[in-house]
């Protein structure tokens, strides 16, 4: 696949990096991203990358080192059914998901994806959301440098079961 991890194998000290919403031409190294971690097939991956960058309720930005994706992270508007189980996630806008390629961690991407996220979430809504799996400290602790607080202990989310965390931004 064109464009698929071609980073190099360890983070330069010269590298350029950069945070940026995500464009066409990214594509491919997130979906390879996705692939890598979720044994799914780049194509697949490829196609809900696009339509996610099409849907206005969506954010996708991505963590550029000299130019290549090192990193992507998401935010989306989210709304239950009207048939949701109680303890379903409640409305809102949300933090969902992110990655760094293993060898650009611990190297501020994580931290730099976020705050791209919150700036951009802080023109459209007063608080926002991310659900974590509980003992998932890694997340846990990245988003309490941001003054996230536990808001509920158990939430359904997507059909699965997390910790609800809330900022008012």
């Amino acid at each position: 696949m064109a464009g698929a991890l071609q980073l190099p194998h360890g983070p330069s000290p010269h590298a350029r990096l950069d945070v940026q919403i995500a464009e066409a031409s990214h594509v491919d190294e997130i979906a390879s991203l996705i692939a890598s971690s979720t044994c799914k097939l780049p194509r697949d991956c490829a196609r809900r990358v696009r339509a996610e960058m099409d849907n206005p309720d969506k954010l996708l930005v991505v963590a550029l080192a000299d130019s290549h994706v090192a990193g992507w992270a998401r935010a989306c508007y989210v709304a239950p059914s009207p048939f949701a189980a109680p303890n379903a996630a409640p409305e809102g806008w949300y933090l969902m998901g992110l990655f760094v390629a293993r060898a650009w961690r611990r190297h501020g991407l994580g931290s730099r994806l976020t705050a791209s996220r919150l700036e951009w979430l802080g023109q459209r809504a007063g608080r926002v959301l991310y659900v974590a799996e509980p003992g998932n400290q890694a997340t846990q602790l990245l988003h309490d440098e941001f003054g996230f607080e536990l808001l509920h202990d158990e939430v359904l989310i997507g059909g699965d079961v997390g910790q609800l965390y809330v900022r008012e931004l």
